[in-house]
C-alpha cells in the first residue's frame, strides 16, 4: 500500500489493501503489523501508528504493534485496559461492532483517565490521537491509532474512506483466522458417525467442532441423496465455488507438468470479498470459451470498453497475469480442457483429473 491514499482514486488502494487483509498465507503477527502499516500510510501525523487487539471480557491483550510510534505509547495500554471505567459509552459501542468508528482518543477515553495521561503524552510530544475502533463481532476489540502533536486533530477524508471501506474487513479476517487456526488439522484424523436420524454418535478431531459436524452431516446427506435412483442433482464445480466466494484461492503453481490450484473453504456465512458479480461471471465465462471482447460486448449488449474493464477486474480478483490465462485457469479448476475455438457457454463437467488438488 502506498504512503498516502489517493483522494482521486482511493478504490485502487482499498482493493489492494482488502486483498492483503484476507491473505491467510502469512502468520497473524506479520498480518497485524502489515495492517498497522496500512493505518500509518493513511493517517501518519508525524508520530507513527499503533494497533491493539484485546478481549473485552478480561481486557487481555492479544496483539500489540507499533509502527514508527514512540515506545512509551505502549505504557498507555496497561494503564487503561484493566480498568473498564476508562472507556466511554461510545467507545464500548464502537468496539462491539464490526464496522469501525473514526474518532479521537480524547473523545472516547473518560476525562479523568485522559487527564492522568498528560505527563506521559507531554514526554512523547503527543496531545491527542486519531483512533479507529471496531471489533471482530464476537467480543474481541480491535483498535488502531495515529498519535498527533495537536489537540483534536482534523479527521481527513482518506481516513474516513479507509474506516468505512477497508477496516471492516479486518474484523472479519481476524475472526476467520481464529476459526481456521483454532482447529487442529494435522494431529488427528477427522471422523464422525451419525445415526439414521442425523444425531452424532461419535466425533474425532475437527469433527468435535459443532460447525464442522454440521458440514460433515450435510455432505453425507448430499452424497446419499445423489446416489438415489433418478437423482439429477446439480453438482457445482470447484470453479463455481471459487467464483461465488465459498472457497478462497490461495495459490496456483505447476509441478512436474501438472497444474495445481490450492484453495480453502470459507466457514458458513463468510464469503471471499473477491467473489465475482453476476456480470463479471457472464463476461469471464465467455472469455474462457475463446470469445473476443468485441463478441462478448455484442452478446451482452454493452460497450467493448465495459467488457475490457470487467475483464481487468476479474484478472485481478483471480490473481491472473492477463485475460489469456482465463481459459487455462478454467481448465485447472475443473480438470477438463477448454476449447479456445468453442462458442458454447455450457460449463465444463467435472471429471477426475490429476490437475485438481
Amino acid at each position: 500500500m502506498g504512503r498516502r491514499v489517493s483522494k482521486r482514486s482511493p478504490n485502487l488502494v482499498a482493493a489492494d489493501a482488502v486483498s492483503r487483509i484476507y491473505d491467510l498465507t502469512i502468520d497473524t503477527n506479520t498480518w497485524f503489523s502489515e495492517i498497522v502499516a496500512m493505518v500509518r500510510s493513511v493517517s501518519d501525523r508525524g508520530h507513527g501508528a499503533l494497533g491493539t487487539i484485546f478481549h473485552w471480557s478480561n481486557f487481555a491483550v492479544v496483539h500489540h504493534e507499533l509502527d514508527g510510534a514512540h515506545p512509551k505509547n505502549s505504557e498507555v495500554l496497561p494503564r487503561g485496559t484493566p480498568n473498564p471505567s476508562v472507556w466511554s459509552t461510545s467507545a464500548r459501542f464502537a468496539s462491539s461492532r464490526v464496522l469501525f468508528t473514526l474518532s479521537r482518543a480524547s473523545s472516547f477515553l473518560a476525562s479523568p483517565f485522559w487527564s492522568g495521561l498528560t505527563p506521559l503524552l507531554r514526554e512523547i510530544s503527543v496531545k491527542d490521537c486519531v483512533a479507529f475502533l471496531g471489533s471482530d463481532g464476537v467480543g474481541t476489540a480491535i483498535g488502531f491509532g495515529a498519535p498527533s502533536g495537536v489537540h483534536r486533530p482534523e479527521l481527513l477524508l482518506p481516513e474516513r474512506y479507509f474506516t468505512q471501506c477497508v477496516l471492516p474487513h479486518v474484523g472479519t479476517a481476524f475472526r476467520l483466522r481464529r476459526a481456521l487456526t483454532g482447529l487442529d488439522l494435522d494431529t488427528e484424523s477427522v471422523e464422525a458417525i451419525f445415526s439414521d436420524e442425523g444425531r452424532c454418535l461419535y466425533a474425532q478431531g475437527m469433527a468435535q467442532e459443532r460447525s464442522a459436524r454440521t458440514l460433515l452431516h450435510a455432505a453425507v446427506r448430499y452424497r446419499v441423496n445423489g446416489r438415489k435412483p433418478g437423482s439429477d442433482r446439480h453438482r457445482p464445480s470447484p470453479r463455481d465455488w471459487l467464483l461465488e466466494g465459498r472457497w478462497s484461492l490461495i495459490d496456483r503453481y505447476e509441478e512436474n507438468g501438472r497444474h495445481y490450484v490450492v484453495a480453502y473453504r470459507n466457514p458458513v456465512g463468510i464469503l471471499d470479498p473477491r467473489r465475482l458479480s453476476g456480470r463479471e461471471r457472464e463476461v469471464v465465462a465467455r472469455i474462457a470459451q475463446g470469445m473476443s471482447q468485441k463478441i462478448v460486448a455484442v452478446e451482452l449488449g454493452v460497450k467493448e470498453s465495459t467488457v475490457a474493464t470487467i475483464a481487468h477486474k476479474v484478472v485481478r480478483k483471480l490473481g491472473l497475469r492477463s485475460t489469456r490465462e482465463i481459459p487455462l485457469f478454467w481448465r485447472d479448476l475443473d480438470g477438463t480442457p477448454t476449447s479456445l475455438n468453442s462458442a458454447s457457454l455450457e460449463p465444463p463437467k467435472i471429471h477426475p483429473s490429476p490437475r485438481r488438488k
